[in-house]
């Protein structure tokens, strides 16, 4: 039996997907970069920010944080529900779960009766269609086990009109009569576990769930999406995107998990792929949160692909609805510097720094687009911080080497392009590798 009073009553609709507002709400894009060792949206930056975004909530207010520990214990007794349900899901013939055996019966109605505690008479509580799943079981396997009154007391009958007695008991039992398939219910009710179980954290014992709801339900386009977002979360992006695929054959308009797909291709580097997914959630106005989301990736997205007028477009659209996100400057100004608008670069780099003074990869690329401006012994300014801040930043390096380079200060320049190969030949792409060489040919043939 559980223990402990039960949670916050809900107020919101029935749960039909996983609620991402919060979940960009709770994520600070620009945290993900403050220690970079290069100045690039990695798909290994993304990964790890997808199991830290997995804090789901569907669409009901959030328990109060005092209900953790009974919450813990629902979530391990659901597993429990998973297991009897699925087990009696098997061996019903077509699914119909037309009779129980007596330990079945006993076993839902102690469910049956923790459902009540915990959901009450709250139609909305993200539980709600699962009580309603099994109460349907629990009524008709009485209505064929149990004696009637009428059955065990025939005198009852003398006298009374058969038909009225049969009114009154439909009218009676008019809140028991289901208003969907017994399939449907079963399907809805395994939904609600899984999503239980997924605000818990729980993703392989949600995708489980789901499993069961498509099974019973193959055309449950939130049943896909809701084990897409779980298999996210565990870093399965391919079957992530499959689940995404299936649901929008089924829900061709669902602006979310256009979005979500876009984001697991960004993941997987399929730029190309995903700046269509975010074309068309952008097209199905997504709502605001999201929009920002959308056009920070679809502009990061383009700036990998070289466009950098689109990219520069996006960051223009994004900053209009978020105007504090360092590092959409950055990007934008990333942008800038490849398009030689250097003194605008400059302004972005500047805002950015306003946000996130502590930002060493925007340090090293304002000493880059000063360099390119001739402001040499301020860029060694900006390396400098950049290096003090983060000691193994390779670009940092490299771009202090440049300064120095023009600066005719061969010697420094040297050590500081040494350095940055030392660093880049650990962890960086090849292209950097092959700048700081190019720079230390030049260095030797200019000596």
């Amino acid at each position: 039996m559980l223990t402990g009073r039960p949670p916050t009553q809900h107020t919101s609709s029935t749960p039909i997907s996983l609620e991402l507002n919060a979940l960009f709400e709770k994520t600070n894009i620009n945290a993900l970069f403050q220690e970079q060792a290069i100045a690039d949206f990695s798909s290994k930056s993304l990964s790890e920010l997808m199991p830290a975004s997995v804090q789901r909530q569907t669409e009901f207010d959030a328990y109060p944080e005092e209900d953790y520990q009974w919450l813990v214990e629902v979530h391990q007794w659901l597993v429990e529900v998973l297991e009897a349900l699925t087990d009696i899901v098997r061996r019903k013939a077509n699914n119909s779960f037309a009779t129980l055996t007596e330990v079945d019966y006993e076993r839902l109605d102690a469910v049956l009766k923790e459902l009540i505690y915990i959901v009450g008479d709250d139609e909305k509580h993200p539980l709600a269609p699962l009580m309603d799943f099994i109460g349907v079981l629990i009524t008709k396997y009485e209505d064929e086990h149990f004696p009637k009154l009428t059955d065990l007391f025939s005198e009852l009958m003398e006298g009374v009109n058969p038909k009225h007695i049969k009114d009154k008991v439909c009218k009676d039992n008019t809140t028991k009569v289901p208003e969907k398939p017994t399939n449907t219910l079963a399907a809805e009710a395994f939904f609600s576990i899984g999503n239980s179980l997924l605000d818990g954290n729980q993703e392989e014992k949600a995708i489980y769930a789901y499993n069961q709801a498509i099974h019973l339900n193959p055309e449950y386009a939130h049943a896909y999406y809701n084990r897409g977002i779980a298999k996210g979360a565990l870093g399965q992006h391919e079957s992530e995107i499959a689940d995404f695929d299936e649901t929008l054959q089924l829900a061709p308009d669902f602006a979310k998990a256009y979005f979500l797909r876009g984001f697991a291709k960004v993941i997987l580097n399929r730029y190309r792929s995903a700046v269509a997914d975010f074309d068309v959630s952008i097209q199905l106005n997504i709502d605001d949160s999201l929009m920002y989301i959308a056009y920070f990736l679809r502009g990061y997205s383009k700036y990998t692909l070289r466009f950098y007028e689109d990219t520069i477009a996006d960051f223009n659209e994004g900053i209009q609805l978020k105007p504090d996100d360092a590092y959409a400057y950055f990007i934008r100004g990333r942008a800038k510097v490849a398009l030689e608008h250097y003194e605008a670069a400059l302004t972005d780099f500047d805002e950015s720094l306003q946000l996130n003074p502590g930002a060493s990869y925007v340090h090293f690329m304002r000493g880059r687009a000063r360099i390119e401006l001739g402001r040499y012994q301020a860029a060694l300014t900006d390396c400098d911080e950049a290096i003090r801040r983060n000691p193994d930043l390779a670009e940092a390096y490299h771009t202090r080497g440049e300064a120095y380079r023009l600066l005719g200060k061969a010697e420094e320049a040297k050590a500081d392009f040494q350095k940055a190969l030392e660093l880049a030949k650990q962890d960086e792409g090849q292209e950097l590798k092959t700048e700081i060489e190019r720079s230390l040919q030049q260095l030797d043939n200019t000596e």
